[in-house]
């Protein structure tokens, strides 16, 4: 809870997902308006994409003396019998995890009764079927998520190349965000269309 508060030693990555959280709900606001997507709900979209993170991290945080080692070796095991401990099994469990979070973001928006297109935009991230009737909403959320990931690992200066040399699989309009965005980084990123 320290984190949160930007106190103790997890403050800076939890302010990085907090940036994380606003590049998302800022680039989904900026990018509607040229996918016909209303800019409000975008911005819901993009902030109750989120939610289901922060669920997920209180019940981890619930079962979480389940998952230490017991002193007869009994307990959980890192990898799952049989399968080699190789980056597949990692990138497998990343998916479960981004799926699981999403899932939750998705019954979240629904008990908060958030518009119709807002849980369905979310619906549309783990549904394929949904993306047939939110197409541009699911497509905006997509590109936004990526917009932003890139937006905060380039402010930790984790990129692998500066950021021009990362954004080419964006659409012109996400790169378009994140040059201004880039330009002026404490303030908030927004599109003349939002007014």
């Amino acid at each position: 809870m320290l984190a949160v508060l930007g106190v103790g030693p997890r403050a800076p990555a939890t302010k990085r997902g907090l940036s994380g959280v606003l590049y998302l709900s800022q680039a989904s606001r900026a990018l509607a308006p040229a996918r016909g997507v209303d800019p409000f709900e975008a911005f819901l979209s993009g902030l109750a994409l989120n939610i289901g993170q922060l669920v997920a991290l209180r019940m981890a945080d619930r079962v979480a003396h389940l998952a230490r080692q017991d002193a007869h070796g009994l307990g959980p095991r890192k990898v799952p019998v049989g399968e080699r401990a190789d980056t597949t099994s990692d990138n497998q469990a990343a998916q479960d995890v981004a799926h699981v979070v999403a899932l939750l973001s998705h019954r979240v928006a629904a008990r908060w009764e958030l518009p119709d297109n807002v849980v369905g935009t979310l619906t549309a991230q783990i549904d394929p079927m949904a993306r047939f009737q939110w197409p541009q909403a699911g497509e905006l959320l997509s590109v936004a998520q990526e917009a932003a990931r890139l937006k905060v690992l380039d402010e930790a200066g984790w990129l692998p190349a500066p950021l021009t040399d990362c954004w080419h699989h964006l659409p012109e309009d996400a790169r378009h965000w994140l040059q201004q965005a880039r330009q002026a980084p404490n303030a908030e990123t927004t599109d003349s269309a939002d007014n």
